[in-house]
């Protein structure tokens, strides 16, 4: 490399840091918002929800990793700037330090921001409640709302015991209706990506197949097996 080359290139790391601080505060800005109106995990999961092509654990993991960017690298703005923070410090304990109207006012904010959050009490309370509100809207009055909890990772065997469907009836159902299924302790989400459908598309076939006293009861917990176990 000539000399000229080295001086046309350098590298300012302050400036690295400080941009680096502002891009990744910026990018937990933008994910944050999504975070904040993204559905319910059991309502994300079961439709395969997508946001400018992400998913929420795609989003999610977004927003893990710029969180981190920005906390090492405001660490590092720190320790770059330590000596004049320092003789900032100090200039104002010397000078007789007092606390601003502006700290205080600031900090008690924060603190009671922090405690009605905590407490879910207005005013902080309205804003969960829209965001409640936001995530909720995305059921469409339940039609994307799951039978329980990470269905979409039960078999189809699983799925039909829980929610009392016979298996050769939802076979044939889905098979009429073109969806291929291999077997049936595949999971739904398996059977779903192998026809190009969400989890809650390949359920919509066969949820008329539900006896209506477990439709009228609506979710049902995943853990358990419905009312009448098959052989």
């Amino acid at each position: 490399m000539t000399p000229s080359a080295d001086k046309s290139f350098r590298w300012a790391f302050r400036s690295f840091v400080s941009l680096l601080t502002t891009f990744s505060f910026l990018g937990l800005a933008i994910t944050g918002i999504v975070l904040f109106i993204e559905p319910h995990g059991r309502v994300a999961f079961w439709t395969w929800w997508r946001f400018l092509g992400l998913s929420k654990s795609q989003w999610d993991g977004v927003h893990i990793i710029l969180g981190w960017t920005f906390i090492i690298s405001s660490g590092l703005h720190i320790y770059l700037n330590w000596r004049p923070l320092m003789r900032y410090l100090r200039g104002r304990v010397s000078s007789g330090f007092r606390l601003s109207t502006e700290l205080v006012v600031a900090a008690t904010l924060t603190l009671l921001l922090a405690i009605t959050a905590a407490l879910n009490v207005p005013p902080t309370s309205y804003l969960l409640k829209l965001n409640e509100a936001i995530k909720s809207s995305w059921m469409e009055c339940g039609a994307n709302d799951p039978p329980f909890g990470h269905a979409e990772m039960k078999s189809l065997r699983d799925l039909c015991l829980i929610r009392d469907i016979e298996l050769s009836k939802a076979m044939a159902t889905l098979k009429d209706a073109g969806i291929k299924v291999g077997s049936p302790s595949e999971s739904i989400a398996t059977i779903a990506k192998n026809n190009g459908l969400s989890p809650a598309g390949v359920y919509r076939y066969i949820r008329a197949l539900e006896p209506a006293d477990v439709r009228r009861r609506g979710r049902r917990r995943g853990g358990g097996l419905g009312r009448r176990r098959r052989r």
